[in-house]
C-alpha cells in the first residue's frame, strides 16, 4: 500500500519533467489495461495529477500535445484501477480566450483530419448534435478495432454582449476503448433513493458525507458554479461538462456565472438535453464563480 501511494504521488509531482506528447498514450497497446501504479511510472512526462484521493480521475493543464495540436486540458477518467476514457480539450473559451471564426474552423478541420488519419476509419455523425437557444454543437464519431473517438465542437450565435454574432466555445475529443460505453466514468443512470442512502456516511463529529461525487477542477478561471454543477450532474449519471454549461449560461472566465442566465438557458434546452442523456440542476451563485 505504501509503494502504491508513492507511485501515485510521483504521477502528480513530475513537475520537472519535459512536456509530453499524448500520442504516447494512444500508441501504448497496454494503456487501457494499465493500473494506477503503472500509469504513474510509465507516463510521468505527461504531468497528470490526481483530482482526488480516490483516484477517480487525473488531470493535466496545457503543456501536452496531441497529433501535433496543442492541448488545453486532459482528464483521464478511471473505472476502478484502470482508465476508462480520455477527455481532451483542444480549445475552450474559459482557458484560451476568444478566437475568430476562421481560427476556430481551422482547428476543427485540423482535428478532423488528424483523427481520421490516426484511426484509419471514416467518421459518422455523433449523437451529440444540439441546435437550440443560441447554442450550436456538432460532432463526429470514429470507430476502429481498438478505440471509439468522438470529436465535439461548439459555438454560440451570440457574442459576449448577447448580440447576434459568433463566439467559439470549445473543441473536445473523447476517446474510449472499443466496445466500451462512451463516458464509462459516468454512472449508468440516476441514483435511486436506496442507492443514495447507501452513499451517505455519518462521521463521529457530526459531518454527513456523500460518497461518490466526482471531483471536477475548474482551473484558474471563474467556473466554480458550472464546475460544481457538473459534479452534481455526473453524480446523477448525466454526461455534461463545465464547458458546455459555461456556454449555456454565458459564464465569464473573469466574472463567473449569473444564476438566472444559467437556469433560463437550461430550461430552454432541457428537452433536447434529456434526449441526449444530459441534464440540468439548479444551484446558488458563488461570487466570482
Amino acid at each position: 500500500m505504501k509503494i502504491f501511494r508513492l507511485l501515485c504521488l510521483s504521477f502528480a509531482c513530475s513537475v520537472s519533467a519535459r512536456a509530453g506528447d499524448l500520442d504516447s498514450l494512444l500508441t501504448d497497446a497496454a494503456f487501457w489495461q494499465s493500473d494506477a501504479p503503472t500509469l504513474a511510472t510509465q507516463h510521468r512526462d505527461l504531468r497528470f495529477a490526481w483530482n482526488s484521493t480516490d483516484h477517480q480521475s487525473a488531470r493535466v493543464i496545457g503543456t501536452n500535445t496531441l497529433f501535433g495540436l496543442p492541448v488545453v486540458e486532459t482528464v483521464m477518467q478511471m473505472s476502478g484501477e484502470k482508465p476508462s476514457q480520455l477527455d481532451i480539450v483542444l480549445f475552450d473559451r474559459g482557458d484560451a480566450g476568444e478566437i475568430a471564426r476562421d481560427q476556430f474552423g481551422t482547428l476543427v478541420s485540423n482535428a478532423q483530419k488528424s483523427v481520421g488519419a490516426w484511426t484509419g476509419a471514416k467518421p459518422s455523425p455523433a449523437n451529440d448534435q444540439l441546435k437550440a437557444a443560441g447554442v450550436r454543437r456538432e460532432g463526429l464519431l470514429w470507430t476502429n478495432a481498438t478505440m471509439n473517438t468522438r470529436l465535439l465542437w461548439s459555438y454560440s450565435t451570440k457574442d459576449a454582449d448577447g448580440h447576434q454574432g459568433f463566439r467559439a466555445e470549445y473543441v473536445e475529443l473523447h476517446i474510449a476503448p472499443a466496445g466500451a460505453k462512451q463516458n464509462a466514468a459516468v454512472s449508468a443512470g440516476p441514483v435511486s433513493a436506496s442507492g443514495m442512502k447507501s452513499k451517505i456516511r455519518h462521521e463521529a463529529n457530526g459531518d454527513v458525507v456523500l460518497n461518490g461525487v466526482p471531483m471536477v477542477d475548474q482551473g484558474e478561471k471563474g467556473y466554480c458554479a458550472v464546475a460544481a454543477a457538473e459534479r452534481v450532474m455526473r453524480f446523477y449519471g448525466m454526461d455534461v461538462d463545465q464547458h458546455e454549461l459555461a456556454q449555456l449560461a454565458s459564464t465569464s472566465a473573469q466574472n463567473g456565472t449569473d444564476p438566472r442566465a444559467m437556469l433560463e438557458s437550461l430550461r430552454r434546452v432541457s428537452v433536447k438535453l434529456r434526449q441526449l442523456q444530459r441534464g440540468a440542476a439548479g444551484f446558488d451563485e458563488v461570487e466570482g464563480g
